[in-house]
């Protein structure tokens, strides 16, 4: 797929119709969200119009961008499958809650039904699965989905935004010296488990084993509930800097020389700008992810969320003295993602739904 694809598409998208599903909360963070628009933006570089419908919990994490339309509703999912909204000529889920009971009954509303997905534990009624899970085959949903249903399976469909992309060749090239003077620190939109206040008390502690140590840049969310904390534990300290809902955290991702976060979609994010990263799981969906970046030798994983204040303080003393072990990292970081998977998953959509259509017309 290609310029051939996208040509032979953007004429009968223009009119095109994107309704997307997805979920959110403090407790589940905004991985699905963050996805979810990532894909939005590039389906709307080919003339598509997107609207995003959720809860009214969830709209409160769906970023407000001209190209978007945001629709919010206590009662959203039975609207939806009652027509409430009119047709989609495409529907993207993305929701640990919803199946294909859900998928089955928007089905009359929706010309083509496209899932993203990474539990692989229930199924789907969809002409389209995306999983982009490192090293997952695309068979681990077989008798999940239907058998005329595409699946695309593996990181060179990873969700990462235009932007990242973008700044992956300034990004790799000032990665040369394996010095750790600065630090990102991130543990999602909403860091459930306060580890960006743990985290920014143990690198203070350890100071004096970080010798090139400057500065630590910390990403969280606007709805996240604990802002207040991590602001009294940074305590004034002008080392540290709070980014609140950056709107541009691939610049600030780009510039750390080392990462300290949780797994999910932004793995994919530090993997294009082969940031160097300290993974630790936050949550069981995670771990197959956090394994595989492992098992490639591109992040260095701490045993688990109970030992992070015993394990961390070792391994980044340990990644600070090292130049060439930050850089192998890096360099095995760099070679999973290369950032253009919005726009390959964006491509095949786009694909199935002009051949759905001609056969439509045809029929």
């Amino acid at each position: 797929m290609g310029n051939n694809i996208r040509n032979s598409t953007v004429s009968c998208l223009q009119t095109s119709r994107v309704g997307i599903r997805a979920s959110a909360s403090n407790k589940i963070g905004g991985g699905h969200i963050v996805r979810c628009t990532t894909l939005a933006s590039a389906l709307a570089r080919f003339g598509a119009s997107c609207s995003f419908y959720s809860d009214t919990e969830t709209l409160g994490f769906i970023p407000q961008e001209p190209a978007i339309e945001l629709i919010g509703d206590s009662q959203i999912d039975d609207k939806l499958v009652h027509g409430r909204f009119g047709k989609f000529d495409i529907f993207i889920c993305d929701h640990y809650g919803l199946d294909a009971r859900f998928e089955r009954a928007l089905r009359p509303n929706a010309g083509v039904l496209v899932v993203i997905d990474d539990l692989a534990d229930r199924p789907h009624d969809c002409d389209l699965l995306v999983d982009m899970t490192l090293n997952r085959p695309g068979s681990v949903y077989d008798g999940l989905l239907p058998r005329y249903a595409s699946v695309l399976a593996g990181v060179r469909y990873a969700l990462v935004r235009e932007e990242f992309s973008a700044l992956r060749p300034q990004s790799l090239a000032r990665r040369g010296s394996g010095r750790v003077e600065r630090i990102l620190i991130s543990f999602g939109l909403t860091d459930p488990d306060g580890l960006c206040a743990q985290t920014v008390d143990l690198v203070r502690e350890i100071c004096s084993k970080l010798p090139d140590f400057k500065t630590a840049d910390i990403m969280i969310g606007s709805q996240s509930d604990q802002l207040a904390d991590l602001h009294r534990h940074i305590n004034g300290d002008a080392r540290f800097n709070v980014h609140v809902g950056a709107r541009n955290p691939s610049a600030i991702m780009a510039q750390a020389d080392i990462a300290i976060g949780a797994g999910g979609t932004t793995s994919w994010e530090r993997c294009c700008l082969g940031l160097p990263t300290i993974l630790v799981s936050i949550a069981d969906n995670q771990q197959a992810i956090a394994a595989a970046l492992e098992a490639a030798g591109a992040v260095v994983l701490l045993p688990s969320r109970e030992s992070f204040r015993a394990d961390l303080p070792t391994v980044l003393a340990g990644l600070a003295r090292s130049p060439a072990a930050v850089l192998d990292l890096g360099v095995a970081a760099a070679g999973i993602c290369d950032g253009r998977g919005a726009e390959r998953v964006a491509e095949y959509i786009f694909d199935l739904y002009e051949r759905k259509r001609t056969r439509a017309e045809r029929d």
